[in-house]
């Protein structure tokens, strides 16, 4: 079980390692010190993720383990909502939520390990 935790850790990272060049390409200017802090911090998260994908994937199949890095994508959107404003319809936003996560448990159930 620790391991698709591991997997979630990596998506979360993902999620916001993107969020964080979409950030810096929006709020900073080239050269500047918010610049390379934002990208350092991005560039640390990217690395964080992949030591917590690298240990999720010695366990699950790779298939499993990029699926729920798929799940990033809630990360990001969730964090464009929550800065940006993003405007969203709740519903469509949550049964596309429900529908990934029924996906997860499909294919998961599908690679046999």
């Amino acid at each position: 079980m620790k391991y698709y935790l591991y997997s979630v850790i990596g998506a979360i990272l993902t999620g916001l390692h993107l969020f964080g060049i979409k950030y810096s390409a929006k709020n900073s200017i080239l050269g500047t010190t918010k610049f390379y802090l934002i990208i350092g911090i991005s560039f640390f998260l990217w690395l964080i993720s992949r030591v917590f994908i690298y240990l999720s994937s010695l366990h699950l199949p790779i298939t499993i383990t990029h699926m729920i890095l798929n799940l990033s994508i809630i990360i990001s959107t969730l964090c464009s909502i929550l800065v940006y404003k993003t405007k969203v319809k709740p519903f469509l936003f949550l049964f596309g939520i429900l529908f990934m996560l029924i996906g997860v448990y499909i294919i998961e159930k599908s690679v046999l390990y």
